[in-house]
């Protein structure tokens, strides 16, 4: 049982590192986009 749990564990611990992945190019699309946005209204 502690075995299957660890190896539970390491999947997991994959997936959180990919969904981190992406949140991070995600948000970085955005702030681009946002930041790109308020320099044409304010300038």
């Amino acid at each position: 049982m502690i075995r299957a749990a660890m190896d539970d564990v390491c999947f997991l611990l994959n997936i959180q590192e990919k969904m981190m992945e992406k949140l991070s190019k995600v948000s970085s699309w955005r702030l681009s986009v946002q930041s790109e946005l308020y320099c044409r209204c304010f300038a």
